[in-house]
């Protein structure tokens, strides 16, 4: 770890976030930026250089027709499964909400422009694409998550700064979500939780401690999640408890609460024109909920549908699945989270309305996903339904670094963390899903989706964690420099990984991105402000 230690001392209770001036320190930026090219490096080096997935599929085609055609409408896959329906217009539209295929559009047309410089590697392209120039597009893409994800480790580390922790703090616990969580391995594929993740951190770091010119900012954060996937809304009466400029509650200054949830009304209305235009219905949003074995019984468009039938009558299922199941439990596919729950109480004497939003929002999100009846999130690596609050959940962390036994325990969880998440980050999820699918047909009686669902999310047999790790064993790996060895791909992923890490290892070795002093606030009148040795230093930006 860098040599950045500010202080090693417990630290008490403290007060909330003081406020913050507009420039952020060099400090700060440092610990930012050396996160990001850090964890770029190896995301670089461990993406798959591929396009795979009925998800992925639907989002790059919607990209790709706004793009060509300006339009949202796609040719379907012609499954049975299908992941939308037939609009108003006798065209088909994907069920996904437009912010990720929008964010996408532009990788389309720079992407096909390197159509001359990929023939090499498109010659070992196997997987499906319409044309040469979009094989070259599809490989473009396929990276699409990776800054994303780097940055959304970058805005942790600066969130815990922000709280007034130390900078080795920041990027114990940045490191931690970015290499020792089932991020690693959703950074490798093109869904749409982990550019929701960073929109909501983004709206929460703009949030914590704002002027009203900064809530509007952080409004604008939420209306982008909202717009990338509808749960988003399920952040907003939460963030309303983090403190504002002047350590009050962001929800008992009416001004602020409008430039907060005005910008997520706005988008919930561009959700039901997006609706109205697509199926003639602005609360038919085109997904289909499925009974218990899988087989489409209603369309779960209209709030009152998805009440009765998208969701789980008994949700222990997916409370246990989502918690500790081998297929798809947090707390294995993301150990550091019990470093994080056991360090909760700390952090919530230290930083009180922060502890309520964080914790409020993982509850909440938990809650509502367990009652999900497709709370497994269907093929990939993790919960990945939980990702996008997974970085607030692990805030906490950051405490364990200030006491000695607390960080060891820590670093020890996070190394093995890092350990499990090897096999998501190097074997393809498509395969692995695959092999399980293979292994139910092999042995089941009624052989419906529902019932695979199953399977694969609950049977120890069938978890992500043994197949990949099975597939890891036999040396099947899925990256794209190995993939297409032999063509230019290779040296160049390599080469520009090396450039990041030796940036980023730069940035963060550096003494003098130690943090800046807390600035001490005013004493209220008729009371005198106890001196306490070892608080956390506030780092003023943001």
């Amino acid at each position: 770890m860098p040599a950045v230690v500010d202080d090693l001392r417990p630290s008490p209770a403290s007060t909330e976030p003081l406020p913050a001036p507009r420039v952020l320190p060099r400090s700060a930026r440092r610990v930012c930026w050396g996160v990001f090219c850090l964890t770029l490096a190896v995301y670089v080096v461990t993406a798959s250089g591929h396009y795979v997935g009925q998800d992925q599929e639907y989002t790059y085609r919607t990209a790709r027709a706004l793009v060509e055609q300006g339009t949202f409408a796609i040719q379907s896959l012609e499954q049975p499964n299908e992941a939308g329906r037939t609009g108003v217009d006798g065209r088909f539209y994907a069920h996904y909400a437009p912010g990720l295929s929008l964010a996408m559009a532009p990788l389309i047309p720079v992407g096909r422009g390197l159509e001359g410089l990929t023939e090499g590697v498109r010659a070992r392209y196997t997987w499906g694409a319409r044309d040469e120039a979009d094989k070259a597009a599809r490989i473009l893409a396929s990276y699409f998550n990776a800054p994303v994800t780097a940055a959304t480790a970058a805005l942790l580390a600066l969130l815990v700064l922000r709280l007034g922790y130390p900078s080795a703090a920041a990027i114990f616990t940045a490191l931690a979500y970015a290499f020792a969580t089932f991020a690693w391995g959703q950074a490798r594929v093109v869904f749409a939780d982990p550019l929701q993740g960073l929109l909501l951190l983004l709206g929460v770091v703009l949030l914590l401690g704002a002027s009203p010119s900064r809530a509007g900012l952080g409004g604008t954060a939420l209306l982008l999640a909202v717009l990338v996937k509808l749960t988003s809304v399920l952040a907003l009466p939460l963030v309303l408890l983090l403190p504002d400029a002047r350590g009050r509650a962001l929800w008992r200054t009416p001004t602020t609460v409008a430039l907060i949830l005005g910008p997520a009304l706005v988008a919930l209305a561009l959700h039901g024109l997006f609706n109205l235009g697509r199926y003639g219905d602005a609360l038919n949003t085109g997904y289909l909920a499925r009974s218990v074995d899988g087989q489409e019984v209603a369309d779960a468009g209209a709030a009152g549908r998805v009440l009765r039938v998208g969701f789980a009558n008994i949700p222990l299922v997916g409370f246990y699945g989502l918690l500790v199941s081998p297929a798809r439990g947090v707390v294995w596919y993301a150990l550091p989270i019990v470093a994080a729950a056991w360090a909760f109480r700390r952090f919530y004497r230290e930083r009180r309305s922060a502890a309520l939003a964080f914790g409020g929002m993982a509850a909440l999100w938990l809650v509502v996903h367990g009652f999900w009846i497709g709370w497994h999130g269907g093929w990939g690596w993790g919960p990945r339904y939980l990702l996008p609050v997974l970085p607030l959940a692990l805030v906490p962390l950051a405490t364990c670094w200030l006491e000695r036994r607390a960080r060891f325990a820590a670093v020890g969880l996070v190394l093995v963390g890092v350990l499990i998440q090897l096999p998501g980050a190097l074997v393809d999820f498509w395969t692995a899903g695959q092999r399980a699918s293979d292994m139910f047909a092999a042995n089941c009686v009624r052989c419906t989706d529902g019932r695979f669902s199953v399977y694969r999310s609950l049977v120890p047999e069938a978890a992500d964690l043994k197949i990949h790790t099975e597939l890891l064993r036999s040396g099947i790996l899925d990256l794209g420099w190995v993939t297409f060895a032999g063509t230019w791909l290779a040296p160049v992923t390599l080469g520009v990984a090396a450039l990041l890490a030796a940036a980023g290892l730069r940035l963060l070795w550096d003494r003098p991105m130690g943090t800046a002093p807390a600035r001490r606030a005013p004493n209220r009148p008729g009371r005198r402000r106890p001196h306490v040795r070892g608080r956390p230093r506030a780092v003023h930006g943001a």
